[in-house]
């Protein structure tokens, strides 16, 4: 008997010192990992976060080369799971250990192993905080695709391009880009389970919409190889985390089907002028917060719309060809028949041959002679020296039709090409459809 009772003695020390290591490590991991806010998520105003990112752009870089011998380099190429990723949450998972370690044994040595501080504040404290960082951040996603500037209608080029050729990344963009109305579904998903969070009542909701909401993106990001796979797992794990006061009630309620109650988190204030303040200074920061998000998507999707493209800055097909070579050009390799030109606002040509392969120039337009100039680039170089490559004139009969004549690669060329819209595929004008008499799957 008294050994039954020494072994549970011993478990609930146990357990109790895990609880108390694992409270301090997510503390020194959350502080780390997201102030002044996580990196990547949000955009901080006033480069305030300008002297912690001079201190991990020094400490990651020298950790990767002395400990790790990795060579980590900075870059701003839109990736979230670069190597100075990866870097920098080893770094913080280390320092949260080792951190957590040295608080539980300061703790246990100054008040006693039963009488370990909980700290009620500071854990409430980073509650509020997480709460409103993944608020934001979800305004944020949200607005981006209610007006959808995240993922966009694909292009003609994309539309043309095989399905083979195309990226898991790039196939999911076009996925998500091709339905308008899918697209704001997801995003109102993110914007309920982000704005639920500002309210105390509603936090476990808003955690559990969160929770549905994330575990489909994080899928996406790892199963279509999209480089966010750190920055949306730890905005899942943020939203696990405030899950956690609650996880023995939800359990209670979900699995034995047992009625349970949630915790009640209330403010009391000593004054009713207090409490009409604070009710007061939430809701002009609720709701700034929303306007803000809001408008600043909606002001890029607008300005987006609004982007003014040349008469070049389309694709075209091509309807008839005629080429030879020049005198002495016998040496050169002849092209492959041509099948579609795509222009970039008469800055860049990319010319796609039958067999699949494809040529890049950059081009200089002279609208007074109608002629453009081609200069040859290699995408893969790290020094762009544009070499000529030939000339071109061009005219237009009608709207959708455009003539060239001219040199390319010292071979005389003549095409008749005709412009691509995004309305000629069938998965842009398939449309929606509520009967159906037989499927169509193509």
């Amino acid at each position: 008997m008294a050994a039954s009772i020494e072994k549970r003695g011993w478990l609930h020390s146990t357990c109790c010192l895990l609880k108390h290591f694992g409270f301090r490590a997510s503390v020194v991991f959350w502080i780390l990992s997201c102030f002044p806010a996580p990196e990547g998520l949000l955009d901080i105003p006033f480069g305030l976060d300008a002297p912690m990112l001079a201190f991990w752009h020094w400490l990651i870089p020298w950790v990767g080369l002395r400990l790790l011998h990795l060579p980590v380099q900075i870059t701003e190429s839109g990736s979230g799971d670069t190597l100075y990723s990866y870097v920098k949450l080893l770094v913080v998972v280390v320092s949260s250990v080792v951190a957590a370690t040295a608080w539980v044994f300061l703790d246990r040595r100054r008040m006693g192993a039963e009488k370990v501080p909980t700290y009620p504040l500071l854990r409430e404290g980073l509650r509020v905080y997480l709460r409103y960082v993944l608020a934001v951040a979800m305004l944020g996603y949200g607005f981006a695709k209610v007006f959808p500037t995240q993922f966009w209608a694909p292009s003609v080029s994309r539309l043309l391009q095989p399905l083979g050729d195309s990226s898991p990344m790039g196939l999911l963009w076009t996925f998500m880009g091709s339905s308008v109305a899918y697209t704001r579904f997801a995003g109102m998903g993110e914007l309920l389970g982000g704005c639920l969070l500002f309210f105390r009542r509603t936090t476990t909701l808003g955690a559990l919409v969160l929770t549905v909401v994330l575990t489909q993106v994080v899928a996406l990001n790892f199963c279509y190889d999209v480089p966010v796979k750190l920055g949306s797992s730890l905005v899942l794990f943020m939203a696990l985390y405030l899950l956690l006061p609650d996880a023995s009630r939800l359990i209670e309620f979900f699995w034995f089907h047992r009625p349970t109650t949630l915790l009640t988190r209330r403010i009391e204030f000593p004054r009713p002028w207090l409490r009409t303040a604070y009710i007061s200074l939430k809701v002009l920061l609720v709701g700034g917060l929303i306007l803000y998000h809001a408008r600043t998507a909606c002001t890029d999707w607008q300005t987006r719309l609004k982007v003014k493209t040349g008469p070049l800055s389309a694709t075209y097909a091509v309807e008839e060809s005629q080429s030879h070579q020049l005198s002495g050009a016998q040496q050169q390799v002849g092209y492959s028949p041509l099948r579609h030109l795509i222009f970039w606002n008469s800055q860049r040509l990319r010319i796609i041959s039958i067999d699949g392969k494809s040529q890049l120039y950059a081009l200089h337009d002279d609208p007074a002679t109608s002629t453009l100039a081609l200069f040859s680039i290699d995408i893969h170089a790290t020094e762009q020296k544009p070499m000529p490559a030939g000339s071109l004139e061009y005219s237009f009969p009608n709207q959708r039709t455009l003539l060239l004549k001219g040199t390319i690669r010292m071979e005389s060329i003549t095409l008749r090409l005709r412009k691509v819209e995004r309305s000629d595929f069938l998965l842009i004008n398939r449309g929606f459809h509520w009967v159906q008499e037989a499927p169509f799957n193509e």
